[in-house]
């Protein structure tokens, strides 16, 4: 195998592709795609070094010894991240067990990195592209267009004026991109009146989810 392994970093090139081709239309796609495709390049390489390192000490010491497959490379990496260790598998040489130290930090780092970014993105999925569901079959109306923390403060105090009888509605708001800070505090305020979604007016699916 040798270093062939480090071909494997081109799997990184495939989110960008993904993203030009326009299939990961979402954030939270994207994040999690790259969040997906960084973890295989990491097992993948590692398992590469591993299997490069371990076979040359075989060969090196012990000719008639059985050596790694791929297979069993990225079987111990794996094995050796998710913290299981069955032990089956072992590495036998000091530059071995030094990668393993290594390889375990970056595992560690990876997942501390990677697991804010994924829990932010399913956060927002699950805020903002949602199906609104009425209260009760409680009628309501839909804003969408351009759509600012000013527009919405007034939208309130106009539609849910006390003299205009709406208080029986609730509003969707259907805008493209998500809330500002300044939003976000608005419908916090308003949660029983305004209920933000992201999407399109011009896309049907983006209208039946509001």
């Amino acid at each position: 195998l040798g270093f062939r392994f480090l071909r494997f970093a081109r799997l990184l090139r495939i989110v960008e592709f993904f993203s030009i081709w326009g299939l990961l239309r979402t954030n939270t796609r994207l994040a999690i795609t790259r969040i997906v495709f960084h973890f295989l390049t990491g097992v993948f390489c590692a398992a590469g070094f591993m299997h490069l390192v371990e076979n040359m000490a075989v060969q090196k010491e012990d000719p008639h010894g059985v050596p790694w497959t791929y297979f069993d490379a990225v079987y111990f990496i794996v094995v050796t991240i998710s913290s299981v260790g069955y032990g089956d598998i072992t590495s036998k040489t000091i530059i071995g067990q030094v990668s393993v130290l290594v390889i375990i930090v970056g595992g560690f780092s990876l997942f501390a990195t990677a697991t804010p970014v994924l829990v932010e993105a399913l956060s927002s999925r699950n805020q903002y592209l949602r199906r609104f569901r009425p209260y009760r079959g409680k009628p309501h109306v839909v804003l969408s267009g351009s759509c600012s923390e000013n527009v919405l403060r007034t939208f309130v105090r106009e539609f849910f004026h006390p003299d205009r009888g709406n208080l029986a509605l609730s509003a969707v708001v259907l805008h493209t991109e998500k809330p500002s800070d300044a939003m976000v505090l608005l419908l916090k305020r308003t949660y029983r009146l305004l209920t933000y979604v992201m999407g399109s007016a011009m896309r049907a699916e983006d209208l039946a989810r509001a």
